[in-house]
């Protein structure tokens, strides 16, 4: 029998990889039109609400993210298998 859990949400945190020294960059807090190939394409917040917007800070040529997400989106498999 499989139990349903709830799982609240959680506005405007993100999930900080672990570490002791984890600095959270401020957003610039860009909506979709002022994005470019240069602006970190993270999103925060519901896109239903409109708080919602991109994390917008500078971002690699090679990587739609900042440093900081980047490290969040891209994690080694081993990483995530572990954390479930």
């Amino acid at each position: 029998m499989k139990e349903e859990v709830e799982i609240g949400a959680i506005e405007d945190q993100e999930a900080a990889p672990a570490g002791n020294n984890v600095v959270i960059p401020m957003s610039r807090r860009l909506v979709l039109t002022e994005l470019t190939d240069r602006t970190c394409k993270w999103p925060i917040g519901d896109p239903m609400k409109e708080e919602f917007h991109f994390c917008g800070n500078d971002s690699p040529d090679t990587s739609p993210y900042c440093t900081f997400h980047a490290k969040l989106a891209y994690q080694p498999s081993g990483e995530r298998r572990r954390a479930r």
